[in-house]
């Protein structure tokens, strides 16, 4: 009838102790997962909870984050509600910084008859305030979005309008922002437009900072055809030029997203590209990340599926760093039929080679785990290889290590 998988670490570094507890059930009726990481450094405390139910009738999500430095603190708190009857999603954070407070609250709440969102954050800053109000309904009849940001700094003020209303028939959203800063100009304009036949979103912002300009340019559409998301960021800092692109395309037919970064830094480029299609059919999600550094390159490739057939996701990593290679292969496939998961590791260093696999079958049928581990170090050999099967008719774990240590195996 169901699973039960608890798993705790404790972690000590410098005297310093960090507790890391996972639990999980699954079963037919209910899921939960349970993390907790508590990180003492320097007297000083963090803690991570994260709380999670996914079954039929809901799912409890829930994440919070203290931290203590400097004799001041940072919460983080996030809950989330999924079912078919709501999704409740609550943040909220509190800094403390040299004696002044920062305040940030987000909630969400996501069903078929409303969906409320509220965002507020409040800034002190050496004796200046910074609110930023941000509250959304959205329903079938309505949605009411409003952010205002009022900064004042040095004696310069920048006010930030966020209007959007949302309904079945109109959806008008503007935002602008205009900083003077030592001379210079920030602009920042936000328009969306949701209603049953388009919806069109623009964020465009442009930084002059010592003759360096950035520009932010986010367009959006969303109706019951397409959806359109792009966002672009160019910013140039001492000759160099960075640019993100974001396209996202959701409706009942399909749904694609595109993340791409370029970073140029001392001549050597950033690329980050993100593309995910969500419908109902089928999923693809694929991230790419190539960095060039000292004239050597990492690459990031993330590809997902997700539909009511299959799941595949596939991270892929690789790294030149002083003319090695570093190689991470994700694949996943998850469905009401199976559940495939493989990660995959090479790296190499100093001629020698890391291999990571692990490959997972989850459905209702049965559940597959493997994991497997090579490593090279001064031409030796480690292998660790796991296999699991978790299902409502049998459970089988093998756990094999193999060693080659000064040409010994164990």
């Amino acid at each position: 009838m169901n699973s039960f998988m608890p798993s705790k670490v404790i972690l000590t570094y410098k005297g310093f102790t960090t507790l890391l507890t996972i639990e999980r059930f699954h079963s037919s009726m209910c899921c939960f997962m349970f993390s907790e990481t508590s990180i003492t450094d320097k007297g000083l405390t963090t803690f991570i909870t994260f709380v999670k139910f996914l079954f039929s009738m809901c799912s409890f999500m829930s994440f919070k984050i203290t931290r203590n430095y400097e004799v001041f603190t940072t919460l983080i708190t996030y809950i989330g509600l999924l079912s078919s009857m709501y999704s409740f999603m609550y943040l909220e954070r509190t800094m403390r910084c040299k004696g002044f407070t920062t305040l940030i609250t987000f909630i969400e709440i996501l069903s078929s008859m409303y969906s409320f969102m509220y965002l507020e954050i409040t800034m002190i800053c050496k004796g200046f305030i910074t609110p930023i109000t941000y509250i959304g309904l959205l329903s079938s009849m309505y949605s009411f979005m409003y952010l205002e940001i009022t900064l004042i700094c040095k004696g310069f003020i920048t006010p930030i309008t966020y209007i959007g209303l949302l309904s079945s028939m109109y959806s008008f959203m503007y935002l602008e922002i205009t900083m003077i800063c030592k001379g210079f100009t920030t602009l920042i304009t936000f328009i969306e437009l949701l209603s049953s036949m388009y919806s069109f979103m623009s964020f465009k912002s442009t930084v002059k900072y010592k003759g360096f300009t950035t520009l932010i340019t986010f367009i959006e559409l969303l109706s019951s055809m397409y959806s359109f998301m792009y966002l672009e960021i160019t910013m140039r800092c001492k000759g160099f030029t960075t640019l993100i692109t974001f396209i996202e395309l959701l409706s009942s037919m399909y749904s694609f997203m595109s993340f791409k970064s370029t970073v140029k830094y001392k001549g050597f480029t950033t690329l980050i590209t993100f593309i995910e299609l969500l419908s109902s059919m089928y999923s693809f999600m694929y991230l790419e990340i190539t960095m060039r550094c000292k004239g050597f390159t990492t690459l990031i490739a993330f590809v997902g599926f997700l539909s009511s057939m299959c799941y595949s996701m596939r991270f892929e990593m690789t790294e030149l760093c002083k003319g090695f290679t570093t190689l991470i292969a994700f694949v996943g496939f998850l469905s009401r039929m199976c559940y495939s998961m493989r990660f995959e590791m090479t790296e190499l260093c100093k001629g020698f080679t890391t291999l990571i696999a692990f490959v997972g079958f989850l459905s209702s049928m049965y559940s597959f785990m493997y994991l497997e581990r090579t490593m090279r170090c001064k031409g030796f050999t480690t292998l660790i290889a796991f296999v699991g099967f978790f299902s409502s008719m049998n459970s089988f774990k093998s756990l094999k290590l193999r060693i080659v240590c000064k040409g010994f195996i164990t």
